[in-house]
């Protein structure tokens, strides 16, 4: 996902501008740590998860050090979106990293974000041209 946001063309490497990233889905907040330790480049990072456990495991587990351009939003990712583009936000890239917490055929992403309103929402807080990626995660057939 972090190699995809620069070879989509949503972030740019070289640039001295502020990119706005926003991440649904936690996990441990590695991604967005790891974004973090690119000090030369201006990255505001927005993560959201709908699970308030997950954030104190990145803040204790994980070193989440939540700054003026990193933070962590205790919500669920569909509303924050559809708030987002009230407010007029726009992002350059949107990382899509949830999942069920059951065995599925489909783990990944949840089916809300499949849907076809949701899509529409989602496009609307991203600049033309950036990007949109999704973990997708797929029972195996032996």
């Amino acid at each position: 996902m972090i190699a995809g946001s620069f070879f989509s063309g949503a972030l740019d490497y070289n640039s001295r501008e502020v990119q706005n990233i926003l991440m649904i889905g936690l996990g441990g907040g590695i991604i967005s740590n790891y974004f973090s330790t690119m000090e030369m480049l201006k990255l505001n990072i927005t993560v959201v998860d709908i699970d308030p456990v997950m954030k104190k495991i990145a803040e204790k587990w994980y070193e989440f050090d939540p700054k003026p351009m990193k933070r962590i939003i205790v919500d669920d990712g569909l509303r924050f979106i559809r708030e987002a583009n009230k407010r007029g936000e726009i992002y350059d890239v949107l990382l899509v990293d949830v999942c069920y917490n059951e065995h599925r055929a489909l783990m990944a992403p949840v089916e809300d974000f499949l849907i076809d309103e949701e899509i529409k929402e989602i496009y609307k807080i991203l600049k033309p041209d950036d990007a949109l990626l999704f973990e997708e995660e797929e029972e195996l057939m032996a």
